[in-house]
């Protein structure tokens, strides 16, 4: 077991204690976020000492020994619904995915109230690398059936994300709809204008209505290409594999040292133009749809006569939210002063502050979640 985590089931309580480690310190923003409401599915943390982080909820087994405890095809949706939800409270509240602890022993399982509790880490200069693809895998590999139920359902599954290059909440949600809808009579699925604006300490939060969350889509940093192991006991799929030679899209980067740092350049007034730039595009999770940055400062927003990119129905983005900024074969994102900020991987862009773009990035315009490539 990790010895950074120590944990302790007593009467269908569960405490885990973490020892901070290396240059890791604890986000008062994502604290502040905690603090201010109840999400639903993610451990509450608090401060321990000077060195730790304490969480608490109710649960009696992890979810690893409940996985491997011989489960049904419903048992398994409804802890694979959760996950996808846990994702998207993870993308409304602007954290970090990346801090997601994604190991089974550390996640934990009611048998009472069928509820899964993730750990979630509000720390920054985290090693830790959360890889979504990979923990999918990871729960085909370590689910063990009752006798007579077909593995069939997983091998689908998996072969399904097999074929998706990049991660998406919505694409995720629709196959659960397409193979399995009756989960969601046990597992209550978020929707779009469940939200309100919570504004405390000088941020705006998207706070949950009546404890629910609404629309996100997780997607991260990317570089170099992922190949997933085979799970064991799930046929292998014939096709589509990730491609370990092509321009694959994946969810983590190896070589990311963790500074978060910024770059703070010019207005974006005098921007040069390379004599053959090479310009980058932007997906709209929620719509899939693609823009083109195709310009050397790209404007998005909700003025549709003022900027590039025209984000329709969502009032919480601005009129003019924010730049995406080409210069020199790099990328930079620009927040104008928006009213509900701007998030690049969860780490909020300050206004008027050139924040670097990397291929696969998550940006998040107020509560709009958009993912940045680079052709």
């Amino acid at each position: 077991m990790d010895n950074n985590f120590k944990v302790k089931f007593d009467n269908n309580q569960i405490t885990v204690k973490k020892k901070l480690e290396g240059n890791e310190f604890v986000s008062q923003r994502d604290m502040n976020v905690f603090a201010s409401k109840y999400i639903r599915g993610l451990m509450k943390p608090s401060v321990s000492g000077k060195k730790g982080i304490e969480y608490t909820a109710p649960g009696n087994i992890s979810l690893f020994d409940f996985l491997h405890s011989g489960i049904t095809q419903n048992d398994f949706f409804v802890v694979f619904a959760q996950y996808i939800e846990c994702i998207k409270k993870i993308e409304r509240n602007g954290f970090n995915v990346n801090n997601l602890v994604l190991d089974t022993r550390f996640i934990f399982y009611n048998t009472v109230t069928k509820e899964v509790q993730f750990i979630y880490q509000p720390l920054e200069n985290s090693p830790n690398r959360a890889n979504i693809f990979s923990f999918i895998y990871s729960l085909g590999n370590e689910t063990v059936l009752r006798p007579g139920e077909s593995f069939n359902f997983l091998s689908q599954l998996i072969g399904f994300f097999r074929n998706m290059q990049t991660f998406s909440v919505t694409a995720a949600e629709n196959y659960i709809m397409r193979v399995y809808p009756q989960v969601y009579k046990q597992v209550k699925r978020s929707k779009p204008g469940d939200s309100q604006v919570l504004k405390r300490e000088g941020w705006n939060y998207f706070d949950e209505k009546t404890q629910t969350d609404v629309k996100g889509a997780n997607n991260q940093d990317g570089n170099p290409p992922f190949i997933p192991p085979e799970p064991a006991n799930i046929p292998p799929q014939p096709t589509n594999f990730f491609d370990p030679s092509g321009d694959t899209d994946v969810l983590f980067d190896d070589e990311d040292d963790g500074s978060g740092a910024t770059t703070v350049l010019n207005d974006g007034t005098d921007v040069l133009e390379d004599p053959t730039p090479s310009y980058p595009y932007i997906i709209r999770l929620n719509t899939f749809e693609r823009a083109d940055v195709n310009k050397p400062v790209f404007r998005v927003g909700k003025e549709k006569s003022y900027v590039d990119y025209f984000v329709v129905n969502n009032n919480a983005v601005s009129r003019i939210h924010a730049d995406i900024i080409t210069q020199n074969g790099r990328y930079y994102i620009k927040d104008n002063n928006s009213t509900n900020h701007t998030f690049v991987n969860g780490t909020v862009v300050p206004p008027g502050v050139q924040f670097e773009l990397s291929d696969g990035d998550a940006i998040m315009l107020a509560n709009e979640p958009f993912e940045f490539h680079v052709k």
